[in-house]
């Protein structure tokens, strides 16, 4: 499970990738569970990760990646602790209902 403190590393624009090293796109957006207020961004069951894929020229893909698939994040690189066969079949794609519109 990720810790608070990869979760406060995490920003938009970078690059999301799997433990296979297979790109899955760009962080558009992290939702933090806990209290907006808080000092702390800490994991929890509802903090996700939004990650953007493709676009101009190739179809574009959106998942919702949660907090407990952080492994580290490496420079401009967030790392998953799952491959992209694993990530793939998690149904990340579906936005998480207390996400607003």
């Amino acid at each position: 499970m990720a810790t608070t403190s990869v979760v406060g590393q995490v920003r938009n624009g970078m690059e999301v990738v799997t433990s296979d090293g297979e790109s899955l796109g760009k962080v558009k957006e992290t939702y933090i569970g806990t209290e907006p207020t808080s000092p702390l961004q800490q994991c929890d069951d509802e903090t996700t990760v939004e990650v953007h894929r493709g676009g101009l020229f190739s179809k574009s893909t959106t998942m919702y990646v949660p907090c407990r698939a952080l492994a580290r994040v490496d420079g401009n690189t967030v790392t998953l602790n799952v491959d992209q066969q694993t990530a793939n079949a998690k149904g990340w794609q579906h936005k998480p209902s207390w996400i607003g519109t």
